[in-house]
């Protein structure tokens, strides 16, 4: 049966709900009119949850793992994300422990898909129940970058999103992951192939940036340890994406009206 480490209480604020006690919905379904979704088991190659994370993006198998171990995605090469499916009526039946399914008003239930229910999605895996993890789209950026996106039972999963101590941003339209450099709040950050907020010293084309603890790329003035740097603020850049905001200086720079010399590693030599 298909777990999903708690979260799914929190849907118990669903409105106009029909929620089901273990106790009443064993009950209900011990009758024979309606048949609860098949217990997921070691012979059904279905997803699971899990302590996930998009750095270890993966389409190999039903849980791809790579890097840390205990962590994966829902394996979505079947194009789970992709496929949508419609429900016709019905409501949320809670099936004991942390397990919830839709039952239509047919006595179906939607799986191995994409359901938008009042308004929000929910991925169902192939048993029917409510799923939680990582799923990518067949679509692509204009790089040739996967679309991810992440579900709880409460649905799509958008805004921040926090697994240990790696920080994610999930697109507040569609809910895809943010990837490489992204404006958020005014503000810019960069993300990793796999999702996860930079901190620190980072290199990215054409060279060296650093951000703060919050992510937030740092510019002009920077001091580290001793050392003095320098971060492009971007005013006058040309670049039409951005990538020379911040970007780390090195040898004479003008700042100001001043000459500064920066060496190969970007701190500044006062002596020159």
């Amino acid at each position: 049966m298909l777990k999903n480490s708690g979260l799914g209480k929190r849907i118990l604020r669903r409105t106009n709900t029909f929620l089901l006690t273990a106790a009443v919905a064993a009950a209900t379904l011990g009758g024979g009119a309606v048949a609860a979704p098949a217990a997921t088991t070691s012979s059904v190659a279905a997803p699971v949850v899990v302590a996930s994370s998009a750095a270890q993006l993966t389409q190999a198998g039903v849980v791809g793992k790579m890097g840390a171990p205990g962590t994966g995605v829902i394996d979505s090469s079947n194009g789970w994300v992709d496929k949508t499916c419609t429900v016709k009526g019905g409501d949320w039946v809670y099936q004991g422990g942390d397990s919830w399914w839709y039952r239509n008003s047919d006595g179906s239930y939607p799986s191995k898909c994409v359901a938008t229910i009042k308004g929000v999605k929910y991925l169902f895996d192939a048993n029917g129940w409510a799923a939680s993890g990582w799923g990518a789209s067949k679509k692509t950026d204009k790089l040739g970058n996967k679309y991810w996106y992440h579900f709880t039972t409460n649905g799509l999963s958008k805004g921040w999103h926090i697994e240990g101590s790696a920080r994610f941003y999930l697109d507040g339209g569609d809910g895809h992951m943010y990837v490489n450099w992204n404006t958020i709040g005014g503000k810019s950050y960069y993300f990793t192939p796999g999702g996860v907020m930079v901190t620190g010293w980072y290199k990215a084309y054409p060279g060296w940036y650093h951000f703060g603890d919050d992510g937030v790329l740092t510019t002009g003035w920077f001091k580290s340890g001793n050392a003095w740097y320098y971060l492009d603020p971007g005013k006058g850049s040309t670049n039409l994406s951005g990538a020379y905001k911040g970007l780390m200086l090195t040898g004479y720079q003008t700042i100001d009206g001043k000459r500064y010399y920066f060496d190969a590693s970007g701190k500044w030599d006062p002596s020159k």
